[in-house]
């Protein structure tokens, strides 16, 4: 049962089912992935917004992660630590690896080499995340941000700095990134994707493919915005 409006891509998904997909979201499962590669072989039209990954069909790209490295440099912050996932893993995401792109660039235009010292990968989970924090802080030379690449991974560094005693901003910057409702309610500083907008999106994209009868391709980069709150400060 549903109770109150449907979302915008909800409706849209009822009209497109079965004839074409509509996947969303970075945490899809191994039945997401094999109905979509299923689909692309039969050349049904799809669209993915939200992620991205390697593949031979249209996908719709995603911003490089350097606002919230930036952000950081502007803040005065030089070891700044990066929290992502693995370069290779078993669905093919490459959104952290192009926020790790990007952390890398804006370092070099700062005049920062970037050191693979400061740079943990791990499961998108916030575990995880805690765990590879805490080994980043357990280094002689510590860093004094942290940029992680979700809101969930962000929340596991908060926890690691916590438990070691230190207070965030004043001893610990974090980013993270996504803006979900948790980053609000944890007064995260983020970089925010519209989610609700790409979802609307994407099945707009397919329904413009299924009307044309047309295997264009669809690719589109959408907007992102840095969301200062309270987890990040000057280096003191």
């Amino acid at each position: 049962m549903t109770i109150g409006p449907q979302p915008h891509h909800a409706r849209i998904a009822q009209r497109i089912a079965p004839a074409g997909q509509l996947i969303e979201g970075r945490n899809l499962t191994r039945s997401d992935i094999e109905l979509r590669e299923a689909g692309a072989e039969r050349c049904d039209p799809h669209a993915v917004v939200g992620c991205i990954r390697k593949c031979g069909h249209p996908y719709a790209a995603e911003p490089r992660g350097a606002m919230a490295t930036q952000h950081l440099i502007d803040l005065g912050h030089t070891r700044i630590g990066f929290i992502g996932e693995p370069p290779n893993n078993s669905f093919g995401f490459v959104a952290s690896v192009r926020r790790e792109e990007g952390y890398r660039r804006v370092l070099r235009q700062a005049g920062i080499k970037p050191s693979n010292e400061l740079v943990r990968y791990g499961a998108h989970l916030r575990s995880a995340a805690k765990q590879m924090t805490l080994d980043l802080l357990g280094l002689s030379d510590p860093p004094s941000a942290i940029v992680a690449t979700s809101d969930v991974q962000a929340v596991g560094v908060i926890e690691a700095a916590s438990s070691l005693g230190l207070r965030i901003p004043d001893d610990l910057s974090v980013v993270g990134y996504d803006d979900i409702e948790l980053a609000t309610l944890m007064s995260l500083t983020t970089v925010r994707q519209p989610l609700e907008r790409s979802g609307s999106r994407a099945a707009d994209l397919v329904l413009e493919a299924m009307n044309a009868n047309s295997q264009a391709q669809l690719d589109e980069e959408l907007e992102i915005e840095l969301v200062v709150r309270s987890t990040t400060g000057p280096r003191r």
